[in-house]
């Protein structure tokens, strides 16, 4: 297993990888939707 970002390996993950992936995915569309959106 790779070591996760931080150097937390004693603490257990807490979101899941593909929650964290929508989270992420989610974030960035929001960001692009509004720099689009007021870019007009």
């Amino acid at each position: 297993m790779t070591r996760p970002l931080g150097g937390r390996v004693r603490r257990p993950h807490s979101i899941p990888t593909p929650l964290c992936i929508a989270l992420f995915v989610a974030s960035v569309a929001f960001i692009a939707f509004v720099i689009f959106g007021g870019a007009r």
